[in-house]
């Protein structure tokens, strides 16, 4: 008898699990093959449209996972929200944080400023030299992260900001 997929999801969902897995035969046998995932245990990256984006990662690690995730376009987070790991190399500022509308970003030289929200979806950017405002009236009550980015597309840093 085979297995859908949809089945197999329905396996998943009645589990009570809230994060990724694929269960054992027979229907993880039907993702693995359609996935071709070929080494166990392995850790992969999905892109929001369900597409992989890095298969077979191992042996894992933060720094291998990190790397894999912004080679990839990534933005790296951790779940929950609250446990997002902050990345500075250099100095970048936000304030105030929380934020109810002006976000005050300050820099030591010339960035790319790209914002995300949670689900990994960028809600803003601008270029920011010194001292940069940015209009967060529009963006939902939560939390969001930053990626400053330099002109040679080197990662400088990640924080992570609340909008009230």
């Amino acid at each position: 008898m085979a297995v859908s997929m949809s089945h197999t999801i329905a396996q998943i969902n009645a589990l009570g699990i809230d994060y990724p897995m694929i269960p054992g035969s027979p229907s993880g046998g039907q993702i693995r093959n359609t996935y071709q995932i070929s080494s166990f245990p392995s850790v992969i990256i999905i892109a929001p449209n369900k597409s992989i984006v890095v298969k077979d990662i191992w042996p894992i690690s933060n720094t291998i996972l990190r790397n894999k995730i912004t080679t990839s376009g990534g933005v790296p987070t951790q779940c929950p929200a609250s446990a997002i790991e902050e990345e500075v190399v250099e100095t970048l500022q936000l304030f105030p944080n929380p934020v109810s509308d002006m976000l005050t970003v300050i820099t030591e030289r010339a960035l790319i400023i790209e914002m995300y929200d949670m689900t990994g979806k960028m809600v803003g950017n601008f270029s920011a030299d010194g001292s940069k405002s940015y209009d967060c009236s529009h963006l939902n009550a939560g939390i969001y992260m930053i990626k400053a980015i330099d002109n040679e597309g080197q990662l400088i840093a990640v924080k992570k900001f609340m909008k009230n």
